[in-house]
């Protein structure tokens, strides 16, 4: 019984990943041969490392300065931080608690949920995850943190976190 639940499982996932399209091919990328551009802000940089063609799902690398404030804001997918290096201090509305988050440390942010963060004298990088298509602030424009805006990636066919938004890509949806 087992083994006929185990094959249709099985079953089950490869008709599901035949169906979401094209064969992925893995991606490799040395730190050293990463292009860090500027999040609009001049403190931060940023580098999108892989975006999946079927999923939208976003992983990118972000660099924050010694004590930087990375100001309210939301995103309309799932969020994940995982910090590299340094400190990364997370807090969101509806609690006063703040997460000291350290070389290691994880962080999953549900969709839409209001959050804020802060580094210390350290400074941070961390690794960002975005589980779907699109992301947004969705703050008002006096609280949206400097260089934060939805974009379409250079290939447009991808919704980009609001911070990687180089002025050359960037297009207002508020």
């Amino acid at each position: 019984m087992h083994a006929v639940r185990i094959v249709t499982l099985i079953a089950s996932v490869a008709v599901c990943g035949s169906a979401l399209g094209q064969a992925q091919e893995p991606v490799f990328r040395s730190f050293e041969s990463l292009q860090w551009e500027d999040l609009g802000d001049g403190a931060q940089k940023g580098v999108v490392l892989h975006t999946n063609p079927v999923t939208k799902a976003t992983e990118m690398l972000i660099q924050t300065p010694k004590n930087y404030h990375v100001g309210r804001h939301w995103h309309s997918a799932n969020e994940t931080i995982m910090v590299i290096r340094g400190t990364f201090v997370v807090g969101h509305d509806g609690s006063n608690e703040r997460a000291e988050l350290t070389p290691g440390s994880y962080a999953y942010m549900p969709a839409k949920m209001v959050h804020d963060a802060w580094t210390k004298d350290d400074g941070a990088m961390f690794l960002v995850t975005v589980d779907v298509h699109g992301t947004s602030t969705g703050l008002s424009e006096p609280e949206r943190p400097r260089g934060f805006r939805e974009y379409w990636d250079t290939a447009g066919k991808a919704m980009v976190l609001s911070a990687f938004a180089p002025a050359s890509t960037a297009r207002a949806i508020y």
